[in-house]
């Protein structure tokens, strides 16, 4: 999407991508997905305040928490469970002990 938007060659794309990555603006949840340093600090934020009021986070629940769609909703559920923000119990989540711990 972004090479339609920007209209610039892959190569240079990829280049500017490793850039911002490597110094901490954007964040590669995976292949397709990248989101903005601050977004994903939102994200953190807006979770444990959801966490604050409830004990488990559907993926319906997340789905509104970030208003995108479940393709974008479970890798990024999936790269909060890999950093350990929170963990999988079936299809819900729950906020990680340690982070919890440091709120």
């Amino acid at each position: 999407e972004l090479l339609e938007i920007l209209k610039v060659d892959f190569k240079k794309l990829k280049i500017l991508l490793d850039i911002l990555i490597n110094t901490n603006k954007i964040i590669k949840i995976d292949d397709d997905i990248i989101i903005t340093r601050s977004y994903y600090e939102e994200i953190i934020f807006s979770i444990k305040d959801f966490f604050n009021k409830n004990s488990v986070m559907s993926v319906t629940d997340f789905k509104n928490i970030i208003g995108f769609s479940r393709k974008y909703a479970v890798p990024l559920l999936e790269f909060l469970d890999k950093n350990k923000i929170t963990y999988r119990i079936d299809n819900n989540r729950k906020l990680s002990k340690i982070d919890n711990d440091s709120k």
